[in-house]
């Protein structure tokens, strides 16, 4: 099939800055501005060995689309108090950290074993895979210290952080995804009705109810529920805890949880559409690589039309989430953030 008849994913040649960049771009830059001054040079405070290979991967470009989504979800301006933005900056930083750990990790021999990496080496390919290995393991825990700064909420946010990306989180979708991949555990998770009771947005499995009886979909779903958008979901969750001007409504808490799923999912399947149908150039790493490694994605489940399908519905499931948004301030960026994830081509 031609690519173009999936015109959806890629973002038109005549495309014009709209507000939502407009804010992202302002967002990252504030972001990378706070990032390579105070992150790195905490980061520095140990010996070479340790935060070269850290800082190779942090500062190797990257959309920063999840500690972005994250000063979104806490109402992040400028009119907060110095003290207060730097708080922000620094759940948003450990984010980022977090999830640079996991494609430093993801990327290894015993994993995907890829060697490019945002147009560049893989960081166990530019230094030894033992420096790969622990710059993974440091960027783990550096991340927690990152959000000890936090003065709002802290337990609850270390609760939230330390759930979505551990055991309960992406280290199992990690497992089940490379389970299924490599075959070559002894005695590999059978039974995936588990997921059917995690999601907080019952649209989603309506969406996906044709399909719940297919042990291979369920077994799908897991794996992207837990390696992507459990995190968005935990995004999601930080930001509602650390909002400092407004009364926090705990009852809205499931609107944020609801958000950051069908937003995770969408972003994990539109990385899936990516590998089929974006060009190597952009994207940043090898493409159809998902397919030769006979991971189970969407595309290769149900076929890209079908998975097409399957995003629209996510991005309508989204954006009616974030119509119920009440009193909040970037309610209209978060409107607008489907349609974005679904056209970007990297």
């Amino acid at each position: 099939m031609q690519k173009k008849k999936f015109h959806i994913f890629l973002v038109n040649e005549n495309y014009h800055l709209t507000e939502l960049d407009k804010i992202l771009l302002d967002f990252k830059e504030e972001f990378e501005i706070f990032f390579s001054s105070k992150i790195v040079n905490i980061l520095k405070e140990t010996i070479q060995e340790v935060y070269e290979p850290c800082l190779y991967s942090l500062l190797n470009g990257g959309k920063r689309i999840r500690p972005i989504l994250f000063l979104l979800a806490s109402e992040y301006h400028k009119e907060l108090e110095p003290e207060k933005k730097e708080e922000l900056l620094f759940i948003a930083s450990a984010i980022e950290v977090l999830h640079t750990y996991t494609l430093i990790h993801d990327d290894l021999p015993a994993m995907d074993n890829d060697p490019i990496r945002r147009g560049k080496p893989s960081c166990h390919i530019k230094y030894p895979e033992w420096a790969a290995i622990l710059a993974g393991d440091t960027l783990n825990t550096f991340a927690f210290y990152l959000l000890s700064f936090s003065k709002v909420n802290l337990k609850k946010k270390l609760e939230i952080l330390s759930l979505s990306l551990g055991h309960k989180g992406v280290i199992a979708g990690q497992a089940l995804d490379l389970s299924n991949e490599k075959k070559n555990f002894l005695n590999p998770t059978k039974d995936f009705r588990f997921i059917l009771t995690i999601f907080e947005n019952q649209k989603i499995l309506d969406t996906f109810k044709v399909y719940l009886y297919d042990h291979k979909f369920l077994k799908l779903l897991s794996i992207h529920y837990l390696k992507t958008a459990i995190f968005f979901k935990a995004i999601m969750q930080l930001g509602f805890y650390s909002r400092f001007e407004k009364e926090i409504e705990i009852k809205d808490l499931k609107l944020f949880s609801e958000y950051g799923e069908s937003i995770g999912l969408l972003f994990q399947i539109s990385d899936d559409m990516l590998d089929e149908i974006g060009e190597e150039s952009l994207v940043g790493k090898k493409l159809h690589k998902d397919q030769s490694m006979g991971k189970l994605t969407f595309p290769s489940l149900l076929g890209i039309e079908k998975t097409q399908e399957i995003a629209l519905e996510l991005c309508k499931i989204s954006i009616d989430v974030a119509y119920q948004f009440s009193n909040f301030l970037y309610k209209s960026y978060l409107l607008n953030l489907p349609k974005y994830i679904i056209e970007r081509k990297k």
